[in-house]
């Protein structure tokens, strides 16, 4: 059975086809575009060299003005600890910001700013305090990452190496997938908790490890337990 061509396309004129329907594709694009943020949403990753970015420290800025602004509060900025990025209709950025309130008491805030620079807007989507763990430290909650994020590519290596130290063997420990991901920040230190897969001689082996990240870039392995094979 044949598809139905929209409108007057007719097969004899492609290019009239082509007008229509490439149409049609902008049409939903403006409609969705406007009305979700998760529309055609690409992955999440970290924006490289955050820290030197006039963008990323204008949107941080951005998002704490308009807290303040929504909310009645008085944040200062401090710095951007994390910033990541998705293609959605336009850009979706989360920022990991530290900020002072008005008791100069430090805290640790996630921002979501949606960005469709065509249409030069720009709204602050969340923002929120990171849960304070009951030592006062600033945590995070668990939050799924994508395994081909580069942190967490440079944790699992990392890990992969620890095991390999820990086991005194001669024969190499490799890794082979990263199953899955999950990150958390306490105190801008952020924290991976990694399912892989390691091969060591002819045998596949499954870990999980929590890895921590200091802010010298230094890997430190929290936790690591052998599981049962997925």
């Amino acid at each position: 059975m044949g598809m139905a061509i929209p409108g007057n396309c007719n097969v004899s004129r492609p290019f009239a086809c082509l007008k229509v329907m490439i149409a049609i594709v902008i049409t939903l694009l403006c409609f969705f575009g406007t009305n979700t943020l998760a529309f055609y949403a690409g992955a999440l990753h970290d924006v490289p060299n955050f820290q030197h970015s006039p963008l990323i420290d204008r949107l941080a800025h951005f998002a704490l003005n308009e807290f303040n602004k929504q909310q009645n509060e008085q944040l200062s900025f401090s710095k951007v600890v994390r910033a990541r990025e998705q293609m959605v209709a336009g850009m979706a950025y989360y920022l990991t910001v530290q900020a002072l309130d008005g008791h100069q008491t430090t805290g640790l805030y996630l921002a979501k700013v949606w960005v469709v620079p065509w249409k030069n807007f720009t709204q602050l989507e969340d923002f929120k305090l990171l849960d304070a763990d009951k030592d006062g430290s600033q945590t995070s909650p668990w939050n799924a990452v994508g395994v081909q994020d580069p942190m967490v590519k440079e944790a699992a290596e990392n890990a992969v190496k620890i095991i390999q130290q820990r086991s005194n063997s001669l024969m190499p420990y490799e890794l082979q997938e990263v199953v899955s991901a999950e990150e958390k920040v306490v105190n801008s230190l952020h924290i991976f908790d990694l399912l892989l897969k390691v091969k060591w001689e002819n045998e596949v082996k499954n870990y999980k490890v929590e890895m921590k990240r200091t802010l010298e870039g230094k890997w430190v392995m929290n936790q690591m337990q052998p599981v049962a094979g997925h």
